[in-house]
């Protein structure tokens, strides 16, 4: 009894079924197709829409900024420009001065009069303890005198007042002769009503929001979320596009929001403060109205694919009609009920031009029998004059056919393989394991190799078979062929290959052979030495994954994979994976005139006089301390210094620290002892501060260093820190006790005045010193009088 699986396959083999079921794809292929296009088009009309609202929306807020920005500071100027002043008379006439600049008020929050030593001399209203602040040290003092231009601050939380975070406008104020006198500032808070507190209301769309960031610090100035204003902006890899606009691009583009989302975000830069506003809408509410369309555009398309089936079906069923009635008229044709070889249908043209061809078949057989016959004929007369052995087996073995050409290179002559096996004319050794190799069948499915006894010298012959596709008995075709000639060649290549191998073994350069790509294909012992690595390590590698080449007059990295790259005893140095250098001599040669050997490149790599890392030991050994292995007092004297000499890096904030040891007792240790605790509290300290920071030891038991770009606040807690983990250190003697290691810390900033590295470091000793007076484990900063 049939099946539902079998009365399906039955079913679906019919041609009606089968172009039902191809009409239907069809269709639903075309409804995804449109579908899919009508999406498309959706989705980019809704993101220009929402990128248009965006341009408008971070446009019209950063004109506002700008506006307001502007409109303060030109009041500023104005009111600077409008007083007389004098830089000696300054601190006596400040308190008249400033009261007539009350109007001011109503844009700023307090105005303070700064004279040209940096210190407030008068307020507006007035704070306790304001007057007689020193702000020299401020960058928005610094940049105001050099420039003698009104500046606008970089936003800071202030220490005083709540922690606000303030911005500072400056206007500088100038005597008769046009000379620095001072200055008049003017504060207002970062989150009042006057800035940025009306952005709190922002809204775009339901979850879009307005951001507005530092682009000098960057620093979030604004975000709806009160946590993050005055926080660094976030990491490249959750907002890449915020740092691209940092760097000076702004426009509109979809990136990433948070480490998994997206999001429209459109950037601005503000002409009168180096601030950078954008508007942000995740793509989630973009997409939003896309779900509804998209659900709606299924229905329509199934709908209409369902009914266009429906009615596309039933014609194509009434078209197919007159199969029926050819498929009758074909079977009597093959029943010989139609011996004049006639069929005729009614329907449609094109299938009585199907049962005209089905008619035709008898006449058109004999034919094809006749060409078939003259084929074979040509076969024969080709396969004759083949220098090819060509020759047609059973799967026994036994001959069946061969061409002349097989006969003379299997026996030599055709008596030999008459009635017998093709291997029946070689010699008794080769037969016998030939035959073997056939009956297990390896040698039906792999090419043979071998050499043909004969008087006049043995050729050398290659063998194959391939099985026939034909009716009857299971029949090979193999071809046999004469390579004795391109033996001959291989082995003298061969020879020639050993002869070459052994030159290049016997340099003592560094040779490497790499190919078009750039990969390895041979390294003599040399270069095996030279990159300190196995040769298992090195095959097939690219050449740029083996070591590092850098030049050694720039410290550039050299690509000498790159196929364009030809050099001639080029001083370099090699990095080898160890971060060890040595300096080499490399020549770059193209191959020429090699068949196989395009693009091929010979690399000659010989070391240099090992001059050059003496000397660099040298350098190394006069700037470090032997024993922790890091600077010496002279080493930290010229980082300093240059340092003191860079006029651009010296206007940053830096700080020198000068740490001693307090219980340390080598006496007791014993000098072994001793040398290990100096090693083990040389490494604590370099772990416990920065990368690139500075650290040295100057005597014995003291070590300085230098904070580079570090605010005092920041160094403060990282020495902090450093002190904690030196008081819980403990380290065991030469009598087996553990002994406390505590340390004194002093701080300084270096100032913009400081000329030598002296000074720096005496400030920091003198800190240290009433550390020590202060009991162990002490940190005095510089905020610290020292008495």
């Amino acid at each position: 009894m049939p099946t539902i699986f079998s009365r399906f396959v039955a079913a679906f083999a019919r041609l009606r079924v089968r172009l039902a079921v191809l009409l239907l794809l069809a269709l639903l292929a075309t409804a995804a197709a449109l579908g899919v296009w009508f999406e498309q088009l959706a989705a980019a009309a809704l993101r220009e829409r929402f990128g248009e609202m965006l341009a408008a929306r971070v446009e019209a807020v950063s004109i506002d900024l700008d506006d307001r920005i502007a409109q303060r500071r030109q009041l500023l100027v104005e009111a600077a420009a409008s007083l007389k002043v004098d830089a000696d008379t300054l601190p006596d006439t400040a308190p008249q001065l400033v009261r007539r600049l009350s109007p001011l008020t109503a844009l700023f929050e307090s105005v303070v009069v700064v004279d040209a030593a940096g210190l407030i001399v008068a307020d507006l209203p007035q704070r306790t303890g304001r007057v007689g602040l020193n702000v020299q040290f401020r960058d928005f003092f610094q940049r105001t005198r050099q420039t003698l231009q009104p500046q606008v601050s970089e936003p800071f939380v202030a220490r005083t007042a709540g922690h606000r975070s303030l911005l500072v406008f400056t206007a500088p104020l100038k005597d008769a002769r046009g000379h620095f006198a001072g200055m008049l500032v003017g504060t207002i808070d970062l989150y009042a009503s006057e800035l940025f507190g009306d952005f709190s209301r922002f809204r775009v769309g339901r979850q879009g929001y307005l951001t507005v960031s530092a682009v000098r610090s960057e620093t979030v100035l604004f975000h709806p979320d009160p946590a993050r204003r005055m926080k660094p902006v976030p990491l490249p890899d959750e907002n890449p596009l915020l740092h691209r606009a940092l760097a000076g691009w702004q426009g509109i583009a979809e990136s990433r929001h948070g480490r998994h989302d997206s999001a429209l975000y459109a950037y601005r830069r503000l002409s009168n403060a180096d601030w950078l506003v954008g508007v942000v809408l995740p793509k989630a509410e973009i997409d939003a109205p896309l779900s509804a369309l998209r659900g709606q555009l299924l229905v329509g398309a199934g709908t209409i694919a369902a009914l266009s089936f429906a009615v596309f079906a039933l014609l194509l069923f009434a078209c197919l009609r007159p199969l029926d009635a050819l498929r009758e008229r074909l079977a009597a044709l093959r029943d010989g009920e139609a011996p004049d070889g006639a069929v005729t249908t009614k329907g449609l043209a094109e299938l009585q031009t199907v049962a005209d061809t089905v008619a035709a078949l008898h006449a058109e057989a004999s034919a094809a029998r006749r060409a078939l016959a003259e084929r074979d004929a040509e076969r024969r007369a080709l396969a004759a004059i083949s220098p090819l052995g060509v020759f047609t087996v059973f799967a026994d073995g036994t001959l069946h056919d061969a061409n002349p050409a097989a006969v003379r290179l299997l026996a030599g002559e055709p008596s030999r393989l008459a009635g017998s096996a093709w291997y029946a004319g070689l010699a008794a050794g080769q037969r016998e394991a030939i035959e073997l190799l056939w009956r297990a069948g390896a040698a039906r499915a792999l090419p043979l190799r071998f050499d043909a006894a004969r008087g006049d010298g043995p050729p050398t012959l290659a063998l194959h078979f391939v099985p026939l596709p034909l009716d009857g008995p299971l029949r090979y075709l193999g071809v046999v062929e004469d390579i004795s000639g391109r033996e001959a060649l291989r082995q003298a290549l061969a020879r020639e290959r050993e002869r070459a191998l052994a030159v290049c073994e016997a340099v003592r350069e560094a040779v490497v052979l790499s190919g078009p790509a750039g990969e390895v294909e041979y390294l003599n012992p040399a270069a095996l030495a030279l990159f300190g690595r196995r040769p298992a390590e090195l095959a097939e590698r690219s050449l740029s994954r083996l070591a590092r080449f850098v030049d050694c007059s720039n410290g550039h990295p050299i690509d000498v994979g790159v196929p364009s790259v030809e050099t001639d005893g080029r001083q370099i140095d090699l990095v080898r994976d160890d971060g060890s250098r040595v300096a080499v001599e490399l020549t770059v040669t193209r191959v020429a005139g090699a068949t196989g050997f395009e693009d091929h490149r010979v690399l000659v790599i010989s070391e240099e006089v090992a001059a050059r890392e003496r000397r660099y030991a040298r350098r190394w050994e006069a700037l470090h301390d032997p024993l922790t292995h890091l600077y010496n007092r002279r080493g930290f004297h010229q980082a300093l210094a240059s340092l003191l000499d860079d006029g651009l890096r010296r206007n940053g904030e830096h700080v020198v620290a000068q740490l001693e040891l307090d219980a340390f007792e080598p006496e007791r240790a014993g000098a072994g002892p001793g040398d290990a605790l100096l090693q083990e509290v040389a490494g604590l300290v370099a772990q416990s501060l920065r990368a690139s920071d500075v650290v040295a030891r100057l005597r014995r038991n003291a070590f300085a260093l230098l904070l580079y770009d570090c605010p005092l606040p920041t160094a403060e807690r990282l020495l902090s820190e450093l002190l904690a983990a030196l008081c819980q250190y403990r380290f065991e003697g030469a009598d087996g006790r553990l002994h406390p290691v505590g340390a004194s810390i002093g701080c300084t900033r270096v100032h913009g005045d400081d000329r030598t590295a002296g000074d720096v470091l005496a400030r920091a000793d003198a800190r240290c010193l009433l550390a020590r007076r202060r009991g162990s484990n002490r940190l005095v900063a510089e905020d610290d009088p020292v008495v």
